[in-house]
């Protein structure tokens, strides 16, 4: 597999670092490929990372990435990617291990939904407050290589990205900058619009013959066990609001419920931002069809073309909706 390795110029003492074109390596761990054992139905995704079953509708991705260079050499198949937001102060100097090592407990720690295999290629970026952004204006801040060791060591990382508010401070002939073992990314301008990339797992697919790299949210899935629901669903992130039926089940024939990772409603002060939200089967959603508990019904009223008020409140408000659930017939009974 080719890659663009980017190495440091110590000859000019410069601590940036540039990319040596056509360069070949093997990196230290294999990039997962998501098609070996997806099954790919009406543009969704069901796939095993580990012993986890995920989720990913790819119709519309969640943010896109600019690689003016091929210096990606991404595979056109699916890769996971882990998108980690740093949180930067005034007064730090430099980026090392213990600013990525509790980042990286909290998130495994509040999401279900991310787990130690989604490090295989991960993303970096800053967020700053103000005051911080005024201190380094239009400077960019170094990372140091313990940071890589960690990673690639304890994490098993294989590909690093930066953002453009990052560089990788190389003093001396650190092995870690000239021999890393894994390939390291830069990208002089992260996204394809001026909106934050939000923290989280994404799968990443780069568009055939394209130099924009999607990124598409991931969600869990989880068996009904109790069988509460009438239907799992997931957003279109159509921009309209629309949801769609998720229509799946396990091995016992239990619906499978499909939650998206936690993470994404971190650096949200909604209300409600990242609640996981089941609907009565009795309020119109976009996309789907109300029965009240009767399939006749159902049938006759068919699919909603717009959301109920009172759900696009808990919308607002942050709420997630991960399904629909069950009730007595025409709702003549406490359920």
């Amino acid at each position: 597999m080719a890659y663009y390795l980017l190495t440091p110029l110590l000859a000019s003492g410069s601590p940036f670092i540039h990319v040596q074109k056509e360069a070949t390596f093997i990196p230290a761990a294999p990039v997962a490929d998501i098609t070996q054992s997806t099954l790919v139905q009406d543009k969704v995704l069901y796939y095993h990372i580990g012993d986890i079953e995920y989720f990913t509708p790819y119709q519309n991705p969640s943010h896109t990435l600019f690689a003016y260079t091929n210096a990606l050499q991404w595979s056109p198949s699916f890769e996971p990617i882990a998108v980690l937001s740093i949180p930067f102060g005034p007064s730090e100097g430099v980026i090392t291990d213990q600013h990525i090592r509790p980042l990286v407990q909290s998130y495994l720690e509040q999401d279900d939904v991310l787990a130690s295999k989604w490090f295989k290629t991960v993303y970096l970026r800053l967020t700053m407050d103000d005051d911080a952004k005024a201190s380094f204006e239009e400077q960019r801040v170094p990372l140091d290589t313990s940071v890589l060791t960690y990673m690639n060591e304890e994490l098993g990382m294989s590909k690093l990205i930066f953002d453009q508010g990052l560089y990788l401070n190389c003093h001396g002939l650190d092995s870690t900058c000239s021999s890393p073992g894994f390939s390291l990314v830069y990208l002089p301008s992260a996204l394809k619009t001026n909106e934050q990339i939000i923290a989280g797992p994404y799968l990443a697919h780069r568009r055939d013959g394209d130099k924009e790299i999607d990124l598409f949210p991931v969600s869990r899935l989880y068996s009904d066990t109790y069988h509460t629901f009438v239907m799992g669903v997931y957003p279109l992130n159509d921009g309209k609001g629309t949801y769609k039926p998720l229509d799946r089940v396990d091995d016992r024939g239990r619906r499978l419920i499909a939650v998206p990772s936690k993470l994404y409603a971190l650096e949200s002060n909604k209300s409600l931002a990242g609640v996981r939200t089941a609907i009565k089967d009795i309020y119109d959603i976009r996309g789907l069809r109300t029965t009240a508990g009767s399939r006749a019904y159902g049938a006759w009223k068919g699919i909603a073309d717009e959301t109920a008020p009172s759900i696009e409140i808990l919308q607002e408000g942050g709420a997630v909706i991960v399904g629909k659930t069950k009730l007595a017939q025409w709702v003549m009974w406490k359920t």
